[in-house]
């Protein structure tokens, strides 16, 4: 099962899709995932089960995107045919429309669902096959109503607040994949393992959220704990400590995640690709870092922010199979005085009764 979403953000767009692949596990060998450790605990012995990472939304050209879902196999001929047809210039609407019918698009079955969204010279053109509608999102899978439900407001007060689809589509996906790192949220109707983000902002095409670090940290006062733990970083009077790292990027149209849990060490890589397509091995130790994400929960209150920082104090250390070097940005005064500025903007007191139990 999964999720695939396209957000109509005028006079741009968002389409985000999950990355699990469900199906039988005769081996009942457990999959492990970027965002979760174990997801099968939440599907339970029976069929579907976690088996397989693959990208549901792929960017063909810096002026066409796709997205899809349903049957695996019975979409490969569609697959087939966008390789082979796509051209990397900027088509015109006339020039979309020869290619979605090329591709076979509305000759797919009702098990499947899929959408061409083109950025022609005429504008942003979309052709679905077998989605659903409201509002403004619009996309397939079983976590698209959980979807409308928790995000529609937020894609709702972007839009009002006059923010760019690339900032309301960071919020969007940083959200996503805390919910799911903390609580196994999605995965118990079959969609997450990672969430992909690509953004259309006019004059630049579709280009997907890359080189995005998020750090997943516990931050408390001084006052509420006296102990101090393995890993914790102390700035003033608020104390951190880091739980979680996720990394990506791509690689021609791989997609690379890199994985880090605190509670065993555990780091993992994952190369995800679209269907029906080579690993794309990386060719060189690069891992810029364009975003970074912090995400701070506080285990007194369980309130959590988020901070978007300066990506020049954060760097990933790639050190050889299995291991990622997490040595991340000095937690120093000044990242303490964000999360003061962070709690004042959205009115919460650090030291009044917001942040106690």
């Amino acid at each position: 099962m999964t999720l695939i979403v396209a957000v109509d953000m005028e006079p741009g767009m968002i389409i985000l899709g999950d990355a699990l692949i469900s199906g039988p596990n005769p081996g009942k060998k457990e999959l492990l995932l970027p965002t979760f450790a174990t997801p099968n605990e939440f599907l339970g012995d029976g069929y579907p089960q976690a088996v397989h990472l693959e990208r549901k939304v792929i960017t063909l050209s810096p002026y066409i995107c796709v997205g899809w879902a349903g049957d695996r196999e019975g979409i490969r001929p569609f697959f087939e045919r966008l390789y082979s047809h796509v051209q990397s210039a900027q088509p015109t609407k006339r020039q979309l429309e020869e290619f979605v019918k090329s591709s076979g698009l509305h000759e797919l079955s009702r098990e499947n669902s899929a959408f061409i969204a083109g950025y022609t010279t005429d504008g942003l053109e979309i052709h679905r096959h077998i989605l659903e509608k409201f509002g403004s999102i619009e996309g397939a899978g079983t976590g698209l109503s959980d979807f409308k439900a928790r995000f529609a407001k937020m894609i709702v007060d972007g839009k009002r607040g006059g923010r760019m689809p690339s900032e309301v589509a960071l919020a969007i996906t940083t959200e996503m994949f805390s919910r799911q790192t903390n609580s196994g949220w999605g995965l118990d109707s079959q969609f997450g393992a990672f969430f992909e983000t690509i953004v259309l902002e006019r004059g630049f095409g579709f280009e997907p959220l890359t080189n995005c670090m998020i750090v997943y940290r516990q931050w408390w006062r001084d006052s509420q704990s006296h102990e101090q733990r393995p890993g914790q970083i102390n700035a003033g009077a608020i104390c951190t400590l880091a739980t979680r790292i996720i990394y990506f990027k791509h690689v021609g149209d791989t997609l690379v995640v890199l994985s880090w849990w605190e509670e065993d060490g555990r780091c993992a890589q994952y190369a995800i690709t679209p269907p029906f397509r080579p690993y794309a091995e990386p060719t060189d130790d690069a891992w810029p870092v364009q975003f970074a994400i912090e995400i701070l929960h506080n285990p007194i209150s369980h309130r959590t922010i988020r901070i978007v920082r300066d990506p020049a104090e954060y760097y990933v250390g790639w050190m050889g199979k299995g291991l990622f070097g997490r040595k991340i940005a000095n937690f120093d005064e000044n990242f303490a005085d964000d999360i003061y500025s962070a709690c004042d903007e959205i009115g919460w007191s650090i030291w009044g009764d917001d942040f106690k139990e």
